[in-house]
């Protein structure tokens, strides 16, 4: 039975979160880059929910469409429908450095409901990192979408504040969070029962690493693409990184005799 929290107890193990996919390669937030993100190794899938005009959850990061589809405007100002019949693959990556493209670089990629990917990943050995932009008004949504696919264990919400964290517990108290505007603070952490966390590059030290591991936090750091940064940040001890090449992570973990879910594949 997959676990994610038991991918955090090997300190020789790197957890590897593919950002918006394997979007360095693959239009972001699409079911292709979390297809490729999984064949290429990584532990879980990092995704971002906005809601459709009438209260269904999809898959976007920014607050518009401009950037990487063919509409303009807010999410919550289309239907389902109307989204739908967009194009999802206008921006190459990665995230942090990539650039709008003359023209989509998949004919048919789609703006993805939530649901689409519950139902071909929530029954993967993959973890799921999920963060909402969504409006309180669909959080009950979302909720009631993780227990259907049976997400505990397996899967995080992550939200921007304690109100919404709150919200998400009156609903579902069960539900792991992870709360970014306290991404830098353990006791914090752990005094709102939070097992994961996502600091900043400037949070993660030496000194930090050895406190997320003394408190039995996850912590998934945002972010590392170049092996150089990965180097430095796997040896101070940090042993999960969100990343928009989860290849080049892969690669430099197992240049420095670390474990990943490639080399313990490569094993069975």
């Amino acid at each position: 039975m997959f676990l994610l929290n038991d991918l955090y107890r090997d300190p020789d193990r790197v957890v590897v979160t593919a950002h918006r996919g394997f979007n360095s390669r693959y239009p972001e937030n699409t079911l292709l880059a979390f297809r490729k993100a999984v064949e290429a190794g990584a532990d879980i899938i990092e995704f971002d929910l906005r809601a459709s005009a009438d209260g269904v959850p999809v898959l976007l990061h920014d607050p518009t469409l401009d950037r990487t589809t063919d509409g303009t405007g807010r999410p919550e100002e289309f239907s389902l429908a109307d989204l739908k019949r967009l194009n999802a693959s206008w921006f190459q990556g990665p995230s942090v450095a990539g650039r709008r493209l003359a023209e989509p670089a998949c004919a048919d990629a789609r703006v993805n409901t939530f649901e689409e990917v519950l139902k071909e990943f929530a029954g993967q050995p993959v973890g799921m990192n999920i963060q909402v932009y969504a409006g309180d008004d669909i959080i009950e949504s979302i909720c009631s979408l993780y227990a259907k696919y049976n997400l505990y264990k397996k899967a995080f919400l992550t939200v921007l504040d304690l109100k919404i964290a709150k919200l998400v517990r009156q609903f579902d108290p069960a539900i792991e969070l992870c709360v970014l505007s306290i991404r830098g603070e353990i006791e914090k952490q752990r005094e709102n029962g939070c097992v994961f966390m996502q600091p900043r590059r400037e949070h993660v030290t030496p000194a930090f690493c050895q406190a997320v591991r003394d408190a039995d936090i996850c912590a998934n750091m945002f972010y590392a693409n170049e092996a150089d940064d990965i180097r430095k940040y796997l040896g101070y001890g940090l042993r999960g990184i969100l990343t928009d090449c989860p290849d080049v992570v892969l690669i430099t973990a197992e240049s420095l005799g670390l474990k990943t879910r490639k080399t313990e594949k490569n094993r069975e």
